[in-house]
């Protein structure tokens, strides 16, 4: 089945001639070919694909022909519109297409949207979409796809990538296998931007178009974990953040921390602390609504691939391409279901009540099927 989603991840053709995935190993800067007058942000993204992690803004420049190049038609190419009226009085006599191509790049409009102009720019490269619901081995995902996939990662909105060359230099590591890859890989904790159900306040990729992020032929998935053990690995993660690295490392108020050896006493913190740190239905909130009637509706009319977290190193090797890595920001178990008390329980299965009762759904639905992955339709 052509186009299938569990062919993600598979090698090239190239690659399954030489039975392995196909690696650049340079190390010096690249010396890439004076490329044509950009028309549109993919040729922008091209170029430094080409040039890959040794992407800089000096030689992005160099290695474009902006001699004959025009204000209107480089913005357009940049930004997918033209210049206002505004915009086109304020270009200085004579025009130096250079400075301008930095100022367009580093603008906060071009910089705020990129995510979306990267998938965008690569239509042709299937997407592989992660909806990284908490303590559920996001960060594993993220590190095995590194160096594998050209990973979109967000944040370039921020004040560090107005420096040119910072942003040239992190899109560069971005796109360094895109040109011998046909997929890429995108993460965001929520599932509404991926299918185009955010609103206009909340879409992290800034996507304004009838069609939403995730297609028919890529693939969309979520890792799932019970409650119960993702609830104490939230717990964990506090109290190991704070052990590691002091009190201002959690949002909780935690007082004077207990020696580091004192396990005991980290237990007795955590215990204490526990209603601060397990976060209300933190799946259903992120896969839709917050209630299991909600997730159950949406996710029936979207293509979710779930995949149970002791699965996912078995599932992995094929739509990641290979091993997954090891765990990332994994905690210390300092406090474990033996040493909670009824009450203790009860909150948090209070505060998971819509969470499990999708994780039932999902947990039967898994026992009967012999596949790794189960298609949220099927719940």
């Amino acid at each position: 089945m052509p186009g299938s989603w569990y062919q993600l991840g598979m090698p090239s053709f190239i690659e399954s001639l030489i039975g392995s995935a196909v690696q650049r190993e340079d190390e010096t800067r690249l010396k890439v070919a004076k490329q044509a007058l950009p028309t549109r942000a993919r040729d922008h993204f091209d170029t430094i694909a080409s040039m890959g992690r040794n992407a800089g803004i000096v030689a992005f420049i160099r290695n474009l022909e902006l001699k004959h190049a025009e204000p209107h038609k480089l913005t357009f190419a940049t930004l997918g519109r033209w210049p206002t009226p505004a915009e086109a009085s304020s270009i200085p006599d004579p025009y130096r297409p250079a400075r301008h191509l930095r100022e367009l790049l580093t603008s906060l409009e071009f910089r705020a949207a990129i995510s979306r102009r990267l998938m965008e720019a690569f239509p042709e490269k299937q997407r592989l979409l992660l909806v990284g619901l908490p303590r559920s081995a996001t960060g594993s995902v993220l590190k095995t796809l590194r160096g594998r996939l050209p990973l979109i990662e967000g944040g370039l909105d921020q004040s560090a990538f107005a420096d040119a060359d910072t942003l040239i230099k992190t899109v560069g590591e971005m796109l360094w296998t895109a040109p011998t890859t046909r997929t890429l890989a995108m993460a965001l904790p929520t599932l509404a931007p991926f299918i185009g159900a955010a609103s206009p306040a909340d879409d992290p990729l800034r996507w304004q178009s009838s069609e939403p992020p995730c297609r028919p032929n890529d693939m969309l998935f979520a890792i799932m974990r019970p409650p119960l053990e993702r609830a104490l690995s939230q717990a964990n993660a506090a109290l190991t953040a704070a052990r590691e690295d002091g009190p201002d490392a959690v949002a909780a108020d935690i007082g004077t921390p207990p020696a580091s050896a004192d396990l005991p006493a980290w237990r007795a913190l955590g215990k204490r602390l526990l209603p601060q740190f397990v976060s209300r239905n933190p799946v259903t909130t992120a896969l839709a609504d917050g209630t299991a009637a909600g997730t159950l509706a949406l996710c029936r009319t979207v293509p979710l691939q779930l995949v149970a977290l002791r699965d996912y190193p078995a599932w992995g090797r094929g739509p990641l391409g290979g091993s997954v890595a090891e765990g990332v920001n994994a905690s210390a178990t300092i406090l474990r279901h033996a040493d909670l008390s009824p009450s203790e329980i009860a909150l948090i299965e209070e505060r998971t009540a819509e969470d499990r009762q999708f994780y039932d759904r999902f947990a039967a639905r898994r026992a009967a099927a012999d596949t790794l992955a189960i298609a949220s339709r099927t719940l």
